[in-house]
């Protein structure tokens, strides 16, 4: 989230949030079937409840400085479908909606609200083991399909996340920005594949 406030003379006065994001991270890897309800609400609390939460903060201070930005970190997940990870993929599509539900009720009021859809960034998210297992996500994914074959890096979204919040897209509200280096195109074949 970001809140851009104006002093009297036109300049920016810097507040708590400023600048800032939404990002949540809760998930759980089993089969719909196989997923404990408790888990379930619990990824779901921090993944939609969480960004539901924040929007529902951040507005009225938002309102009051003039307007500015939210952008609510999503997933790759929130695009397809992921197995094992019901949750969690729910949650993302049900952020995909939110972003865009929340966009339409403040742009009125300045607030641009967007989203930002990573793929596979080398955090300990990807690169550690979660909870009750002894493989990090990371061991299930080859780069080397990808467009951009390599995993993404904590910077690659800071980027966006410094563009949307700037006043270079002050145009953009309820938009989707995917950072995946190519993941959800599918697999990229070299030239010499091709021959």
């Amino acid at each position: 989230m970001l809140e851009r406030r104006h002093r009297r003379d036109g300049g920016p006065l810097r507040s708590p949030l400023d600048p800032g994001r939404q990002r949540g991270g809760a998930e759980s890897r089993s089969p719909v079937e196989a997923t404990d309800r408790r888990v379930r609400d619990r990824v779901l609390a921090v993944n939609l409840t969480g960004t539901f939460l924040g929007i529902k903060a951040a507005a009225p201070s938002l309102r009051r400085g003039g307007g500015g930005a939210i952008v609510n970190i999503a997933s790759t997940s929130g695009m397809v479908g992921t197995a094992l990870y019901a949750p969690y993929t729910a949650g993302k599509w049900a952020v995909r909606g939110l972003t865009k539900t929340a966009a339409l009720e403040l742009g009125r009021d300045g607030i641009r609200v967007n989203a930002i859809h990573p793929g596979a960034i080398a955090t300990p998210f990807i690169t550690e083991p979660a909870a009750g297992s002894d493989t990090p996500i990371s061991d299930f994914y080859s780069a080397e399909p990808f467009a951009i074959p390599r995993l993404g890096e904590p910077a690659d979204i800071t980027r966006a996340l410094l563009f949307l919040t700037s006043d270079d897209a002050s145009f953009a509200t309820g938009a989707e920005f995917v950072i995946d280096g190519g993941l959800l195109l599918g697999p990229a074949l070299r030239h010499a594949d091709a021959a």
